[in-house]
């Protein structure tokens, strides 16, 4: 996710008053057979699966559900839609983003559904979907030799950045006196690793596959999943005040999303997901077979969320690494709330 609008996001916060929070999605509700209008955002990246196979497989509509996908990137841009009352759902975002805004102004935005995640499931290893990575010819073969070395990361704040403080921490490295880490757009990351302006660059896929494919780069470990294996990537959140006046249509996009995590996963089901995804993230359809089943995975909820503690998981790190200034409680994230 973009770290300067995480920063912008965070800094408007602390500045201004809840107005938009307190806005109330009051009316009469739809006729009976009528299909809810729900305003969702959606970023053209592998982990939103879950919303274009509801939206293209129907689960949506069957849930009562007309959803206007609208194209964003970065969780910032999406929460500041969300609080300027121009989306009702934001539809994919890291978790720093909500737990920025629960520090800084209270909010606990409501989590609908979980998108991807990476670890252990169903017997299955899935990921890493993130990894340090050098030049090819970088004498550089492990984390512990990246003292005093530019590294780069795509935003302050995100979970990338926070595993790799831990990484470094635990080769024995001050992230801030021993090393430098700037931001630069995940986009530009084989660039910049492969002209030499970093010795290192905190990559994601399918970024790292490419330029690993195109000889630019190598990886010398995971990055996020060297410090959280099992972790919630992402999820699809609700503002408090939308989850207490439409509990219908939370309850409809928890069951529509739960269903397409259930179908994503079917064997029988492959040859189409995989020509969905290619259509809604514009990524070539032999780069989505390859690692689309690979790097994460689904699953379903059904009636809401209740893995609390992979949240908390990432809370606590976030403390840990100063982060966040406080403990935040899990639950509260949970629409019944």
């Amino acid at each position: 996710m973009d770290g300067l609008r995480e920063r912008r996001l965070r800094r408007a916060l602390v500045g201004t008053a809840l107005l938009a929070a307190a806005w109330l999605l009051v009316g009469v509700g739809p006729a009976r057979g009528q299909l809810r209008e729900v305003r969702m955002s959606y970023m053209p990246i592998m982990g939103t699966e879950p919303v274009y196979a509801a939206q293209e497989r129907g689960f949506f509509a069957e849930n009562g559900l007309r959803v206007d996908l609208k194209r964003m990137f970065s969780g910032g841009v999406q929460f500041e839609a969300l609080m300027a009352r121009s989306l009702d759902v934001v539809g994919i975002t890291a978790l720093t983003t909500p737990f920025y805004l629960a520090q800084e102004q209270g909010i606990y935005a409501k989590l609908v559904h979980p998108m991807n995640w990476v670890g252990e499931h169903r017997g299955r290893r899935y990921g890493p979907q993130s990894f340090l990575a050098v030049r090819a010819d970088s004498p550089i073969q492990r984390v512990g030799e990246l003292r005093g070395k530019v590294i780069a990361i795509h935003g302050y704040g995100t979970v990338n950045h926070v595993a790799l403080l831990e990484q470094l921490k635990r080769e024995g490295i001050d992230p801030v006196r021993e090393a430098r880490i700037i931001e630069v757009s995940l986009l530009r990351h084989e660039a910049v690793v492969k002209s030499g302006e970093v010795a290192a660059a905190a990559m994601i896929e399918p970024f790292a596959t490419v330029a690993r494919k195109r000889g630019s780069i190598r990886t010398i470990a995971p990055n996020i999943e060297a410090v959280l294996p099992n972790m919630l990537v992402a999820a699809s959140w609700v503002l408090p005040e939308y989850a207490r006046r439409n509990p219908d249509v939370v309850r409809g996009l928890q069951r529509a999303l739960a269903k397409a995590a259930e179908w994503i996963h079917a064997p029988a089901n492959q040859d189409e997901r995989f020509r969905i995804l290619a259509k809604w993230t514009n990524l070539d359809l032999g780069l989505v077979r390859e690692i689309g089943d690979a790097i994460e995975y689904y699953k379903p909820y059904s009636d809401g969320f209740t893995d609390w503690g992979a949240l908390q998981e990432q809370i606590d790190l976030m403390v840990q690494q100063g982060q966040l200034k406080r403990r935040l409680e899990a639950t509260q994230f949970d629409p019944k709330r």
